[in-house]
C-alpha cells in the first residue's frame, strides 16, 4: 500500500533505467521535461501516490550546470542512502561467535560488515562433515554437472564420467558432463563466495519478509512482460505472503525462468512460470515437460501458475530449511534429504543465480537491500584454507595403446588397462629394446628405448605416460634373466620353484600360467616342480596353491 509508505523526502538515489522521463507532475499523461539515463544522481524532495497506482517521486537533479526539478515514477529510481542503525564492532564480533562462525569465515564477514553494517549473517550448522558432504556429492555422476565446454579440470575422470578410448566426456545430460571433485569442493566451500556483494547472495534468505513491498516487486519486474496491467505485482505479493517465500525471489525467479514472461512455458494455455518439473523425458523437451506439468495442475492462468508454483517451492524447499540458492543446490541441512533433494544439477547454479539476483533484485531495491539476512553453512572439519578454483586444462588420457619389447612376448599379452607385465630372457641378455605408444598424441611417454638389465635377478622397467592434464600413469615390465630353454629356466631346486632361483616368486607363477595356456611345455624336473599338490598333473589347482603361497595363505613344502 503506497499510501502508507514512509516519506522518502531527503533521500538520495540514482536513475536505474534508460530513457526515463521526468514530468512536470505525477502521471504519464503530463508533459515531459527531460529524459534521464541510468546512473544520473537525484535527490528526492517529495512524493505523491497517483491514481494510476504508482508512487511518484519529486526529484532535483543536475543537467550540466543547471539544477532542475520534476517528477519521476518511483520504480525508475534506486534509493542509495544506507540505513543508519548500526552495531558496534564488539557487538558484531559477539554475533559472529554466537552464530558459530570459524575464524576462516570471520575475515570475510568483517569486510562485508564494514560495507553493509545492517546485513545479518546467520550460521547454519550442516548435518554432515565437510568430508562426508564431498563424498555424498561425488557418489552419483548425475548429482553435479557442468557444461562440457568448460576446461578439463572442471570435469570428472571418475568411472562412468570419461571415455578414455575416445578422449571425451560422457553426456550425463545433453551437453553436460559430471563435475570434478575439485570443482565441487570449490563450489561448496562457502568462504569462496563471501568475497563480494553479489556472490554472497547465494546465501540470502528466501523466506517471506514483511518488509517486502509492492513497490519493490514493481522495481524487480520493470522492463518485463509481467506488468501492472496483468496484475503481476499483486499476484507475486500475495503468492509470497501465502507460501512463505520471498515475493522478491519469486518475481526474480519467474523473470529469469521465462525470459521476462515471454517464453513458451507461459505463452500458451497452460503456464509454468517457475519451470517446475521441466525436465526432458519421454520425447518431451524441458519446456514441453514443464507445460505438461502445468496442465496436470490446472495452471491455465498466470495467477494460478505463480501461486501454485510458489506453494510448490515453499513446501518443497524454502520452508523445509533449503531457503537459499546454495541450500537448494546442496542439500546438507536435513538428515533425511542429504545430497539428493537438490533443485538443480548445475554445480555452478548458485553462483550464476546469485549474479542474476544482484541484477534483478539487489540493484533495483536500493536501500531496502541493506537489510538482508544471509544463512551461511558451516561444516565441521572444513580445511582452514578455502578450496581453490581448478584452472588446469588439456587431454587427461594417460593410457598406452601399445607396449612391446623387441623380440619377446609379454605375459600377459598387452592390454591398455593392464599395468604390470613379466618377461623372462636368457641370462646372456644384457639389454632389451622397449617401445610404447600413448593413446593420446598429446601425452608424453618416458622409460622406453634400450634398457640395460641387471647382471642377475629381476630388472623392473617403468614406462610413464604423462598427459597434458592430469596424473601420470605407470606401466611396469618385470624382466628376469636365467638359463632359458623354451622359455623355462632349467634345474628347479624345489617344489614350486620352476626357474631354479631357489625362491618361489612371481616368476614361477608366470611360468605355470604359460604352461596352462600352452605357451611353454614343462617336462622332467620342471614338470615335477610345478605339480605342487603332487597329484601327477600340472593344473589350475597348482596355480592356486602358488598364488596362496605368495600371499601367505599356504606353505609349499
Amino acid at each position: 500500500n503506497y499510501s502508507n509508505m514512509a516519506d522518502a523526502a531527503g533521500e538520495v538515489g540514482y536513475v536505474n533505467g534508460t530513457g526515463c522521463y521526468v514530468r512536470n507532475a505525477p502521471g504519464t499523461n503530463n508533459a515531459s521535461l527531460d529524459i534521464l539515463n541510468s546512473g544520473v544522481n537525484v535527490t528526492i524532495i517529495g512524493q505523491k501516490q497517483h491514481t494510476d497506482g504508482w508512487l511518484w517521486y519529486q526529484i532535483r537533479y543536475s543537467n550540466g550546470s543547471t539544477t532542475k526539478e520534476g517528477w519521476m515514477r518511483s520504480d525508475l529510481i534506486t534509493i542509495s542512502t544506507a540505513p543508519t542503525s548500526q552495531i558496534t564492532d564488539q557487538e558484531f564480533e559477539a554475533r559472529l561467535n554466537a552464530e558459530g562462525f570459524p575464524e576462516s569465515y570471520k575475515v570475510y564477514l568483517r569486510t562485508l560488515h564494514a560495507k553493509h553494517p545492517n546485513w545479518v549473517f546467520k550460521g547454519v550448522q550442516t548435518k554432515c562433515t565437510w568430508t562426508e558432504a564431498i563424498a555424498g556429492e561425488i557418489a552419483i555422476t548425475s548429482r553435479n554437472l557442468v557444461p562440457k565446454s568448460n576446461i578439463s579440470s572442471w570435469k570428472s575422470l571418475a568411472n562412468g564420467s570419461y571415455d578414455w578410448a575416445s578422449d571425451s566426456w560422457y553426456d550425463i545430460e545433453p551437453g553436460w558432463a559430471c563435475a570434478s571433485q575439485a570443482l565441487i569442493e570449490y563450489c561448496m566451500d562457502p568462504r569462496n563466495f563471501l568475497t563480494d556483494d553479489y556472490k554472497i547472495l547465494m546465501f540470502a534468505a528466501l523466506n517471506w519478509n514483511d518488509a517486502e513491498t509492492m513497490d519493490g516487486i514493481r522495481a524487480i519486474l520493470a522492463g518485463t512482460a509481467m506488468t501492472e496491467a496483468g496484475g503481476f505485482p499483486r499476484i507475486f505479493y500475495e503468492a509470497g505472503q501465502a507460501s512463505g517465500v520471498s515475493a522478491y525471489h519469486l518475481a526474480a525467479r519467474a523473470s529469469q525462468e521465462t525470459a521476462g514472461g515471454t517464453s513458451t512455458s507461459v505463452s500458451g494455455q497452460y503456464k509454468n512460470y517457475f519451470n517446475i518439473k521441466a525436465t526432458a523425458h519421454d520425447g518431451l523437451t524441458p519446456a514441453q515437460a514443464g507445460v505438461e506439468y502445468a496442465k496436470s495442475q490446472g495452471w491455465d492462468t498466470a495467477e494460478k501458475s505463480i501461486k501454485g508454483g510458489a506453494t510448490f517451492i515453499g513446501s518443497s524447499y524454502i520452508n523445509r530449511g533449503q531457503n537459499t540458492l546454495y541450500l537448494q543446490k546442496f542439500s546438507v541441512v536435513r538428515t533425511e534429504d542429504l545430497y539428493w533433494h537438490q533443485y538443480m544439477g548445475n554445480v555452478l547454479a548458485p553462483q550464476q543465480e546469485a549474479k542474476l539476483m544482484a541484477q534483478q533484485v539487489k540493484d533495483k531495491l536500493g536501500s531496502a537491500a541493506e537489510s538482508m539476512v544471509f544463512n551461511i553453512p558451516i561444516y565441521a572439519g572444513i580445511p582452514y584454507t578455502p578450496a581453490p578454483l581448478p584452472t588446469a586444462d588439456g587431454n587427461p588420457n594417460s593410457y598406452l595403446s601399445n607396449l612391446t619389447v623387441n623380440g619377446y612376448s609379454l605375459t600377459p599379452g598387452f592390454s591398455s588397462g593392464v599395468l604390470s607385465y613379466d618377461l623372462i630372457v636368457s641370462e646372456k641378455t644384457s639389454s632389451v629394446n622397449v617401445s610404447a605408444t600413448a593413446m593420446a598424441g598429446s601425452s608424453r611417454v618416458s622409460g622406453t628405448g634400450i634398457v640395460n638389465l641387471n647382471p642377475s635377478g629381476t630388472t623392473k622397467v617403468n614406462i610413464n605416460v604423462t598427459p597434458s592434464y592430469g596424473n601420470t600413469r605407470t606401466y611396469t615390465i618385470n624382466i628376469t634373466k636365467g638359463n632359458v630353454d623354451n622359455g623355462v629356466i632349467n634345474t628347479p631346486q624345489m617344489t614350486g620353484d620352476l626357474n631354479g632361483d631357489n625362491e618361489i616368486d612371481v616368476m614361477d607363477l608366470v611360468l605355470i600360467k604359460k604352461q596352462l595356456v600352452g605357451l611353454t611345455n614343462l617336462s622332467g624336473d620342471r614338470y615335477k616342480a610345478a605339480d605342487v599338490n603332487h597329484d601327477g598333473e600340472v593344473d589350475v589347482m597348482d596355480l592356486v596353491l602358488i598364488k596362496k603361497h605368495l600371499v601367505g595363505l599356504y606353505l609349499i613344502r
